[in-house]
Parts: C-alpha cells; structure tokens; sequence
C-alpha cells in the first residue's frame, strides 16, 4: 500500500459477493484511508440471499429516495444506467449493454448506431414501464432496469406488495 500511495491518484475496485467481502472491502479502505473508492456487488448463483438483503428495494429504502422532478422524468424516459453508453468488442459488433442484443458493427457509421439504438434498442430506453412495476404507485422513484435483474433472472430488485395504483 505505500507504493500506491506514492502514485498518482488510483482509483479502487471492490467486487464483493458477501456480507464478509463487505466488510473486510470497508476494513482495507478505512485502514488505508483509500479515497476513490467505488463497490462493487457481483452477483453469483449462490449468493441471491447477499442481494436480498442488501439489495433489493423494500418500503424503508423507498422512503429514503429523495429525487427531484428532473430526476423522475429522467427515470419515466431513460435507462439511468445503459444510456449512452456503446461497447464495440474484439469481433466488431456493437452493443448499448452486453445483456441484449448487438445495435450494429464498427461498419456502421455512428450516426445509424445510435439511431438505430435509439428506435429499436432494449437499453437506453428501457423502464420500468412493464408488470409488475408498471402497476406499483412507487414505478418512478425506483432506479432503472440494470444488469444485476437481467443476469438474476427477476423483472426487479423489490421486495414491495401491495403497491398497485
């Protein structure tokens, strides 16, 4: 640690699967006094029980969003977490999330790329605007679609009942 301490600013990663990685993660960044941190949750078969508890959406967390009308528009129009974004991969195909399906080749000028993500695409446009979060009274204050429903299978992270509109 004191040699990368002596570098430039570097950035820190912590993919954890548990409770336990948590918390040796927040040991290694308290200990070191690491300041760009960034936490990763990576989702494994056998660790769907780690999510529940720490990631899906329950009436309390639901209670705490604070969003502005901006950032409620945003979530009814946008995906706050694929917009924008465009991966090219070794083979020349081109994708808004690795977890749909290529929106073109390097080929393609980027011109119809995006237009062809921007009406076609599963990513950047992709709400909660289907069940069962299409019918929650809560749909807009909670984040986007993101990659850990897509690879765990669920529609959504939610624990909420009971909640149709």
């Amino acid at each position: 640690m004191k040699v990368i301490k002596q570098l430039p600013p570097v950035s820190f990663i912590f993919l954890i699967r548990s409770e336990e990685e948590y918390e040796n993660a927040n040991s290694c960044i308290e200990k070191n006094e690491l300041s760009k941190v960034e936490i990763v949750p990576i989702y494994t078969e056998e660790n769907l029980s780690f999510f529940e508890n720490n990631l899906y959406i329950d009436s309390e967390s639901i209670s705490g969003i604070e969003l502005s009308k901006r950032q409620v528009f945003i979530q009814q129009k946008l995906n706050i977490f694929s917009f924008g974004n465009l991966i090219v991969l070794p083979d020349g195909k081109i994708y808004a999330n690795l977890n749909d399906p290529s929106i073109g080749t390097v080929n393609d000028t980027p011109h119809s790329v995006v237009y062809h993500e921007l009406t076609e695409g599963k990513s950047w446009l992709k709400i909660r605007n289907q069940e069962p979060c299409s019918n929650c009274v809560y749909q807009w204050l909670c984040p986007s679609p993101s990659n850990y429903e897509a690879v765990i299978g669920k529609p959504n992270l939610c624990f909420m009942k009971n909640t149709s509109i």
